[in-house]
């Protein structure tokens, strides 16, 4: 914000060019906040949640926000605190806010952005649905049988509460990555037409009307569909004017091609992937921004269709046959790795002095596997899919490869597109999904708004989410009880104990198959000033200060 000494002053003008591809995005056609997946970063320009994410205050490089997760801070919501009964929370919005076409934003707006979320006629559930079951009569909406979330409630356009059905101390991160929208031009959007409809992309004219409504620094100017989508300033946005005049998304159909504009002027940032970085570190036109994604990369191992993959043994067997360090040194380009994950959780303070460690240790998977009367030479060839389809995740495929074949695991690797893969893995209806062993990215704890309430908890409200696959669910003997410990727990510091607890359990179970937390690496040109970039690309909901941002 103006004033704030992590910041460069800054000065009005100009437009700058971005090439959000790979893993982090799905494309410039994708701009439904209600099913996001990697754009997240793009459509945060646009519109905006009830509260945010900060990153701590340090300075690394050009980036004025480095490091992890600061914590919850407001955004629309000024400020949010739970009543007296531990079930009903009160937020109070921000005064004055406006939607790009100068009508107020209100707390209608919010009502409906959650009963828009649940209901199951938008076709794919929306990004948070999962953790927003816990809100009353939410399961109701869910299954269709009622519009109205009774939970939620208009006190005045500047209050909103939302009660819950037990007490859930994790309300606010369950509902930072909910997107709130424009109620008065939505609603208008018949409920089974939401995905495809072409509001989502529709420019507005120079007043801000006429297209698809936030209330973020940028509203939608421009669109060529499968081309481009173009941004413009909002000079009513109520943090501050943003500087730049414009942002222009160009679509690339990969990382390399990405680059190549980069270099040659034509795109002022861009995503790389690991096996870019040493390259462009000794590039003259631009700097690497590292920053860590909230994301562990796991692998996942379908008892649908490999029936030992349900035991205990077997997924620690796969996990210790890894030589994680090495990979992470290797083709991440990472010297002194420690973001091997021991459970889902990579923050320190989270995994307790006596949380099962893997080390590299092929012996002791062969053990496991023997202990477990399991032969897995007996599985034939097994297909390793994903949706990842940059070179590195195929250099790291390789290695985890070698290291299965080892211990007598033999995978052929399969790169897929993300609707592709989506098909595999998830199924369709009632009929499972085909995956057999799966590189995935997962939930990194409470960057995903539930600490891993969504992927580990056996009671997911969505049985294409979370914890499992369509036509299995796991059930980790502790594991709800220890969840919904945390989810009870208002003390903060409290909570610390009980987040252990469920790491321990997990580091156990190894129901996803933890790797490690990944990195990811923003390109940016030398010229982009206040450019913030933690965490990396495709992370999501953070204060990325993109009013702030201009041309140096």
């Amino acid at each position: 914000m103006p004033g704030d000494s992590r910041f460069e002053a800054g000065k009005p003008g100009g437009t700058i060019t971005v090439a959000y591809v790979g893993p982090c995005c799905v494309g410039v056609d994708n701009n439904n906040p209600m099913d996001q997946g990697g754009d997240y970063e793009w459509t945060h320009l646009i519109m905006e949640h009830l509260n945010t994410n900060a990153v701590n205050p340090t300075t690394v490089s050009k980036n004025p926000f480095g490091g992890l997760y600061g914590g919850l801070v407001p955004e629309l919501a000024d400020s949010w605190e739970i009543g007296a009964d531990k079930l009903t929370w009160t937020f109070k919005l921000h005064p004055g806010v406006k939607w790009h076409d100068g009508t107020p934003f209100t707390a209608d707006d919010v009502k409906f952005s959650f009963e828009l979320c649940l209901d199951p006629k938008i076709g794919t559930p929306c990004y948070p649905s999962g953790p927003l079951h816990t809100i009353a009569g939410a399961d109701a909406v869910i299954a269709g049988t009622a519009t109205d979330l009774t939970g939620v409630k208009v006190v005045d356009p500047t209050t909103i509460t939302i009660t819950t059905v037990a007490p859930n101390a994790l309300l606010p991160f369950n509902v930072q990555d909910l997107f709130i929208v424009q109620k008065a031009s939505v609603s208008k959007i018949p409920r089974a037409e939401i995905g495809k409809n072409p509001y989502w992309s529709t420019p507005n004219d120079a007043s801000g009307k006429g297209g698809v409504q936030g209330t973020g620094p940028f509203m939608v100017s421009g669109y060529a569909a499968g081309q481009s989508m173009e941004v413009a300033r909002n000079d009513n946005y109520w943090r501050s004017k943003p500087f730049l005049d414009k942002i222009v998304r160009r679509e690339f159909k990969d990382i390399s091609s990405a680059l190549i504009a980069f270099e040659a002027g034509e795109v002022d940032v861009t995503y790389i992937t690991a096996d870019d970085v040493e390259k462009e570190l000794a590039s003259t036109v631009g700097t690497v921004l590292p920053g860590p994604s909230g994301v562990d990369l796991d692998i996942t191992c379908n008892p649908n269709k490999i029936a030992d993959c349900a035991k205990v043994e077997v997924r620690q067997a796969i996990k210790y046959a890894i030589d994680r360090i090495s990979i992470l040194k290797s083709v991440y380009h990472i010297p002194d790795p420690h973001n091997d994950l021991n459970c889902l959780y990579l923050n320190p303070a989270f995994n307790p002095e006596d949380v099962t460690k893997y080390g590299y240790d092929p012996q002791k998977a062969k053990d496991l596997l023997a202990a477990a009367g399991v032969d897995p030479t007996k599985w034939g060839e097994v297909t390793f899919d994903t949706y990842y389809q940059d070179a590195g995740s195929k250099s790291a495929m390789e290695a985890i490869q070698a290291n299965l074949a080892d211990i007598g695991i033999k995978v052929k690797i399969q790169q897929m597109d993300s609707a592709s893969w989506s098909a595999r893995y998830y199924g369709a209806g009632t009929a499972p999904g085909e995956s057999q062993l799966s590189l995935i990215g997962g939930d990194g704890g409470p960057a995903a708004g539930g600490y891993g309430a969504t992927s580990l908890h056996s009671n997911n409200a969505y049985p294409k989410g979370g914890n499992g696959w369509n036509g299995f669910h796991w059930t980790t003997p502790g594991m709800d009880a220890a969840l919904d410990a945390v989810k009870a727990e208002f003390d903060p510091e409290a909570r610390v104990k009980l987040l252990q607890n469920v790491c321990k359990i997990d580091s156990e179970s190894q129901t996803y198959i933890q790797m490690w937390a990944t990195t990811r690496y923003w390109m940016v040109n030398n010229r982009v000033g206040n450019f913030v970039n933690t965490p990396g690309p495709g992370m999501g909901n953070y204060y990325k200060a993109a009013e702030m941002w201009y041309i140096r």
